[in-house]
């Protein structure tokens, strides 16, 4: 009875120390770091042979966490003798009896708690490890924490999971990279708290709820990346105009051989997805062949929630400045999607100032349900080389009523902000251009309209036609039409 007793505690000890092999936390000494390791993960194939292919890591952390496979090895060094036997005797034929072992060791392993404990010196540990297969009492673990530190990033970021996301009061997360990806993917809710920040090219937002606190900040402005393909929003030369996007950037230049009318910087583009934009904003111009001054143009903000949007902070998708030697960047783009919008904060993508100004970006909401009192922005860049005429205007439209606004902000200009083909169905329900914005349906015959009302007011235009041709016709159809110190041409 003794001796069977001893050769049980000696096969449960033998199952115990391959346990610690198989499934334990392997903790690297910090003194071991500096070198490279080599992970020997041993794989059983046909032919009843066991193999232990290397596999390389470049892993510098003080800890490497994870399963090793049964019978795993953890070697340092690039040429191991070890490693080289160890290859050797993996050749060997695997006989009956040890697979028999392996399969009743496996067994165990789902049926056995080790605990394995190391030298107290910290020389090489293995931590304990409880397996959790066949536990009664098995409880999910803890949600993680509120994210409570200022993070950096010089690469995309991804955040993707089940459950909610807070973003704790003064912190910030940030990619200052031109055309850096911040998405965050969620099933819960999603909350930048006050003071809160995040500074990308490009936000994306996917969650059940999103709230924006007091103060909070989500800034891609002069982060964009590369513009669509075949747009000419940044303006070639060395005139130091201003870039385009929803509406045209401005061009100081003055030039007796062409009319003010077909002198401008970078030109308007993404005219079919102002009601979901997502491009992004174009470089200013320069003054110098030698150095680029121009302004970076703003980037990309969406925001898809199935319920509510809070925005008590500022989204920015500004265009940069361009200083006095550069043209301002043109404004980006912000969409927000969502079935109900609360709040007071402020939505901007205006084009940025510089020695011309910048063309206004592009904004879209599309919610069922709106209580918010928000402030929004798209408007040109000021332009220091010709004050009187700043970049273009940006749009803004409201996607559940159908409605489009051209507005720059009580900025005068002479450059255009194009407006292309009209929707034919559905109709959009109205047209507003206010605040000195210079609207313009460029097409040798033309027509606008709209179910609702055409407004225009504050020093508005409305130009139809094109400025090389002596006549052209357009039509103007709308229920209303109301003007106050506006004009029609």
């Amino acid at each position: 009875m003794h001796a069977f007793l001893l050769m049980f505690h000696l096969f449960m000890l033998f199952v115990r120390l391959n346990l610690c092999f198989t499934f334990c936390r392997i903790v690297i000494p910090p003194r071991l770091t500096n070198h490279p390791f080599q992970v020997l993960s041993p794989t059983l194939i046909s032919g009843a042979a066991l193999r232990l292919p290397l596999v390389e890591s470049s892993s510098s952390a003080g800890e490497l966490q994870g399963r090793l496979p049964f019978g795993g090895f953890l070697l340092f060094g690039d040429d191991s003798e070890l490693s080289r036997l160890l290859l050797e005797m993996a050749q060997l034929p695997l006989s009956p009896v040890h697979a028999f072992l392996i399969l009743l060791t496996t067994f165990f392993s789902f049926t056995v708690t080790p605990t394995c404990c190391s030298d107290p010196n910290g020389e090489f540990s293995v931590t304990d490890y409880e397996t959790f297969a066949f536990h009664g009492d098995y409880s999910p673990p803890a949600p993680p924490p509120p994210l409570n530190a200022t993070l950096e990033f010089y690469d995309d970021v991804y955040v993707e999971g089940l459950g909610n996301l807070i973003i704790l009061p003064g912190v910030t997360l940030s990619c200052p990279v031109k055309g850096c990806y911040i998405l965050v993917n969620i099933s819960g809710n999603f909350s930048l708290g006050q003071n809160g920040a995040i500074i990308a090219g490009t936000v994306h937002i996917v969650a059940n709820n999103a709230s924006f606190g007091d103060g909070s900040l989500v800034n891609v402005t002069a982060l964009a990346g590369d513009p669509p393909a075949q747009t000419s929003g940044t303006p070639s030369g060395t005139e130091g105009a201003g870039g385009g996007h929803g509406g045209r950037g401005a061009n100081c230049l003055t030039d007796n051989q062409r009319m003010p009318d077909d002198v401008w910087g970078g030109d308007a583009y993404s005219w079919t997805s102002l009601d979901e934009p997502y491009s992004y904003g174009s470089k200013g111009g320069t003054t110098n062949r030698e150095e680029h001054y121009g302004g970076e143009g703003g980037g990309r903000i969406r925001i898809d929630a199935a319920g509510e949007v809070e925005v008590l902070g500022s989204l920015l998708a500004n265009g940069g400045d361009g200083g006095l030697k550069g043209g301002g960047g043109s404004g980006g783009s912000i969409f927000i999607k969502a079935h109900r919008m609360t709040g007071i904060g402020v939505i901007s993508a205006a084009g940025g100032s510089g020695f011309a100004g910048g063309g206004g970006g592009r904004v879209s909401v599309n919610v069922f349900s709106r209580h918010d009192d928000t402030v929004y922005f798209a408007h040109g860049g000021r332009s220091v080389g010709c004050p009187a005429n700043s970049g273009a205007a940006g749009t803004y439209y409201d996607a559940v009523p159908r409605s489009l606004t051209v507005d720059n902000h009580n900025l005068s200009t002479d450059t255009d902000t194009l407006l292309l083909e009209f929707p034919k169905q559905p109709l959009w329900t109205n047209v507003y251009i206010l605040n000195y914005a210079k609207a313009c349906v460029p097409l040798y015959w033309g027509r606008v309209q709209v179910r609702g009302q055409l407004r225009m007011s504050g020093g508005a235009l409305l130009s139809f036609g094109l400025f090389h041709y002596p006549s052209s016709e357009f039509e103007l159809m709308a229920e209303e039409l109301l003007m106050s110190d506006s004009v029609i041409k």
